[in-house]
């Protein structure tokens, strides 16, 4: 048998029936009417507190929850940017001042890498060509795969405590590593020593997609960061 739910409401009403059928028999007025007002209000309190105490469980865990989602796309967005650092040959050192933490380097080290992937995005697309390590793209026959996957499973898990901003730029994020997955496996199907059929292939097969995809890519981590979700 299916059981009925009262609300607070539902609860209110029948109270002030039973109040309103009690108060027109005079004779059981002034013994009963207090004692009914004092229900009323008990029911009233117990229902407040209860309320209460579900909004502070759930708001805790709603932080709880976003913490974990913070954590996890935050290391995997920065990979990302490790992984176009490399892809574009940003060898170079990065310098930082003396005297910080260890924590501080990272912060500055990610801030300054991040600010050079913009400038590099912003590049004409021979010179994003030029930039490109050939050699390196060998082991991303299946890399963006996997970073698609774990977006979408991020997603998948937290996308109900996100707002609908963000998870729209998520989803640009995943169509386009979905994109340099498909074009990088055919760049895979090369030999690393084929240097000759592997510019061809960047040239005449997938030059165009790759060298906007990446700029795009990076535009779309730029997007992330300003909606305070890429925090480098």
């Amino acid at each position: 048998m299916k059981m009925v739910k009262f609300g607070i409401i539902d609860l209110m009403i029948i109270i002030v029936s039973l109040v309103f059928i009690l108060y027109t028999a005079s004779q059981l007025k002034e013994q009963v009417l207090p004692e009914l007002f004092g229900v009323v209000l008990t029911v009233y309190a117990i229902q407040k507190i209860q309320i209460f105490d579900e909004s502070k469980k759930e708001e805790k865990r709603r932080e709880g929850l976003e913490k974990q989602f913070f954590h996890r796309i935050s290391k995997e967005l920065n990979s990302i940017l490790d992984d176009f650092a490399s892809i574009l040959k940003m060898n170079e050192p990065i310098t930082l001042e003396n005297g910080l933490s260890a924590d501080e380097e990272e912060k500055r080290y990610r801030e300054t890498l991040f600010k050079n992937l913009e400038e590099i995005s912003k590049l004409s697309d021979e010179e994003i060509k030029n930039r490109i390590d050939q050699v390196f793209l060998f082991g991303l026959d299946k890399l963006f795969g996997t970073r698609r996957k774990n977006i979408l499973k991020i997603l998948t898990i937290y996308s109900n405590y996100l707002e609908p901003n963000k998870i729209e730029i998520l989803d640009r994020l995943e169509e386009k590593f979905y994109s340099l997955d498909l074009h990088f496996r055919i760049l895979g199907k090369f030999s690393s020593e084929d240097v000759k059929a592997i510019d061809e292939a960047l040239t005449e097969i997938d030059k165009k997609a790759i060298i906007s995809l990446i700029p795009e890519s990076i535009r779309i981590l730029n997007e992330l960061k300003d909606a305070n979700i890429l925090r480098c």
